[in-house]
């Protein structure tokens, strides 16, 4: 919008003290909430554009006759009251406003949205609601204050994103409940004599690799049972002290690999979805991500085990506390149905790197044919597919809206860029700056809750900063995924305190490989994605 030459004096009298102490305004009708929210969306918020109409509310602003005569602005059909609101929207005082003690106060609605993130953010961290609820108050909270329509809120729940998420999770579910994972886990015992060292490494790849496709917390919570079976076939109790910390460490850097390995790179494709830019591929993630999965497998097959084995309280086999997952007894699965759930994940996968649908077509796809096929049933699917990963996802994807229809991103962005030094601000310290806030957060609250959370306000800087905005999202995602430092952060790391480790144990192993992976993610992924 091109701002008329009468903005300026109106801008430059509106700190002023005549513009305080000026009469009051009329009362607004009723509804002058809802109006005054989604007026300046309508098609009489170009009037604004007039410099007459800036000029007659000037005038009528700065003398005793604040009461309208709506024939006078353009004739527009509403009260002065909201005309009055559009001229303040039209110099950034957005045109949401209350009545207070007679007078009119203005609040910006990019204040309003950071209000609201600022109760998100309180809400992700204490988990004082559940974290889908969260998601969904923050989408809805935008759109109650008229910062975004309701569509807007809702928008996520139709994104493509959103239906390759629930379609991976029915076909995940499928492929854990047919029976490959008891297959691997029968030949892992069968090579748990090649040395200690080496059986970490190679569970812990196993447990990375199948967390690129499937839940990181199914798989973990199947490998861990076998870990003392492991270590009593080699008869080394300092194998079941390495190696069950290592799985979970495993499993999150593995999820990274791929886009649906797990719950925050589908977030951040969601917002990069929604903001109308290059989204991540299938693979975008894999040359980012597996320098850091081999960089942890070999760290904790190392230095790690040796950590590990300094504690010598850590309950010997069989001492260790039961899992809190609770298994029902089934049967051994069909041969058919281990055969038809993994050629339907492999043509999944295929159709995923060919393009030829969108993913969301191809993941729904695989999951209604196995559930045509018998593969899986619909109890089965209602009850064991973890849901709350898809309303997450439709949550946040409001709530990014509203951030980014209110302006408080740009303003949150603006404001980072100002304390590192305005226009002189480094773009790559910006970037190790949210590297680092997101892995720290992530050690100590939901990883997929701080991508939500920061996404948004990273894809921002890199719009004022013309940094490639790939890169950014790439960083903060493998960020998310350096949550080793405690048990708290990631569900697989939470599951592997059944082998009895303390929260000590986490800090002294994992703080220094998480400080060595926020290192190489700050190095390499500018490099390995660009800049611009």
């Amino acid at each position: 919008m091109r701002p008329p030459a009468s903005t300026r004096f109106l801008s430059s009298r509106i700190g002023s003290a005549s513009y305080w102490s000026m009469p009051m305004l009329e009362s607004p009708s009723p509804g002058w909430q809802s109006d005054a929210c989604s007026y300046h969306k309508t098609k009489q918020y170009k009037m604004i554009q007039n410099d007459t109409f800036y000029e007659t509310a000037c005038n009528k602003l700065f003398t005793s006759r604040c009461v309208f005569d709506s024939s006078e602005l353009g004739g527009n059909p509403v009260s002065a009251s909201w005309n009055l609101a559009i001229v303040l929207h039209g110099i950034r005082a957005r045109g949401y406003f209350e009545l207070h003690e007679g007078r009119c106060a203005f609040m910006s609605q990019a204040i309003i949205a950071l209000i609201i993130l600022a109760v998100v953010m309180v809400l992700f961290v204490s988990e004082a609601l559940p974290l889908p609820v969260t998601a969904l108050f923050g989408a809805i909270a935008m759109a109650v204050f008229g910062i975004i329509g309701f569509d807007q809120a809702f928008a996520g729940f139709g994104s493509d994103t959103l239906m390759m998420v629930a379609g991976m999770l029915v076909i995940g579910q499928a492929v854990y409940e047919s029976g490959v994972v008891d297959r691997m886990g029968g030949l892992l015992r069968k090579l748990v004599s090649i040395g200690e060292r080496s059986s970490i490494a190679l569970v812990s790849l196993v447990a990375g690799l199948l967390s690129a496709f499937m839940s990181n917390t199914a798989i973990v919570a199947s490998i861990l049972p076998m870990v003392d079976s492991l270590a009593e076939s080699s008869g080394k109790r300092s194998l079941r002290t390495g190696l069950a910390m290592s799985v979970g460490a495993a499993a999150i850097l593995g999820g990274s690999l791929t886009l649906v390995g797990s719950t925050p790179q589908l977030v951040a494709q969601g917002i990069l979805e929604s903001s109308g830019g290059e989204t991540l591929g299938f693979f975008t993630l894999l040359k980012g991500a597996l320098p850091l999965f081999v960089l942890g497998i070999a760290y904790y097959a190392t230095v790690g085990r040796r950590l590990l084995a300094l504690r010598a309280d850590i309950p010997a086999q069989g001492e260790a506390v039961s899992l809190p997952i609770e298994e029902e007894p089934k049967a051994r699965p069909s041969t058919r149905k281990t055969v038809i759930t993994a050629a339907t994940f492999t043509a999944c996968v295929a159709g995923f790197v060919a393009g030829m649908w969108t993913v969301g077509t191809v993941a729904l796809a695989g999951a209604l044919f196995l559930i045509a096929m018998g593969c899986i049933d619909m109890k089965s699917v209602v009850r064991n597919v973890d849901w709350s990963a898809v309303v997450i996802l439709g949550g946040s994807l409001g709530f990014s809206a509203g951030l980014e229809e209110s302006g408080a991103g740009a303003l949150v962005a603006n404001t980072i860029i100002d304390l590192c030094g305005g226009a002189a601000a480094n773009p790559l310290a910006i970037f190790a700056a949210m590297v680092i806030i997101t892995a720290v957060l992530s050690n100590f609250m939901s990883n997929t809750a701080v991508v939500a959370m920061l996404a948004p306000m990273g894809l921002f800087l890199a719009e004022t900063m013309g940094f490639n905005p790939i890169t950014m999202v790439v960083g903060i995602v493998l960020a998310a995924s350096i949550c080793l430092a405690t048990p708290i952060g990631s569900p697989p790391m939470t599951l592997t305190l059944s082998a009895g480790y303390r929260f000590g144990d986490y800090l002294k192993v994992g703080a220094p490989l998480c400080v060595l992976l926020m290192l190489a993610t700050i190095v390499m992924v500018p490099l390995l994605y660009g800049v611009s």
